[in-house]
């Protein structure tokens, strides 16, 4: 593990790592909605 290396480089691998495990859909999908809620929180507020 190089730390001079780049952090795209490690958020690639990251993502990589992230999108093989076979729960990654539903993770994003809830993270989704998380912020589509949080926006029209923010929306209803304003």
């Amino acid at each position: 593990m190089e730390q001079s290396s780049l952090p795209g480089r490690n958020l690639r691998k990251l993502v990589v790592h992230w999108l093989d495990s076979p729960d990654s859909f539903f993770l994003s999908y809830v993270c989704f909605v998380a912020i589509k809620q949080v926006f029209s929180l923010k929306n209803s507020v304003n």
